[in-house]
């Protein structure tokens, strides 16, 4: 019984241990904002770990536009066929997508509200749009 026991324990330990593995290599961590909340309050796991949103680009550590349509890579580019509500994005400024630092190399359109229907019949509206982004990567 006491063998049975003890598998049975080293079983939930390496599951537990497997899984968290797994969630700290495919998770995708900001190491900066992570450590700026974990040095200016008390941590509280998980609020502690700040994740960023892959659909996203990011300016200083903040949200700056949200990602709707393709993302066609290029050589040595990066092209965003939509970013919706990019009022906070400063596009003279390098950015952050996917742990990766760009810049903004030409814009194909900006629109102010773009209005569309979703699967379901509905209206959707996107505000402070920009079209056909070229990005390439900051050094």
């Amino acid at each position: 019984m006491e063998l049975v026991f003890k598998l049975f324990l080293t079983a939930l330990v390496l599951f537990f241990f497997i899984g968290s593995l797994r969630w700290i290599w495919f998770s995708q961590i900001d190491p900066k904002e992570t450590m700026r909340l974990f040095l200016s309050s008390p941590a509280k796991s998980p609020e502690w770990v700040a994740m960023r949103d892959p659909s996203k680009i990011y300016q200083h550590g903040k949200e700056v536009g949200n990602l709707n349509g393709a993302v066609i890579p290029s050589q040595d580019q990066l092209i965003f066929t939509e970013i919706c509500d990019t009022e906070a994005f400063n596009t003279t400024e390098p950015f952050e997508y996917k742990r990766t630092t760009y810049r903004v190399v030409s814009i194909g359109g900006r629109i102010g509200m773009a209005v569309g229907a979703d699967d379901q019949g509905g209206l959707t509206s996107r505000k402070a749009v920009m079209t056909d982004v070229v990005c390439e990567v900051w050094k």
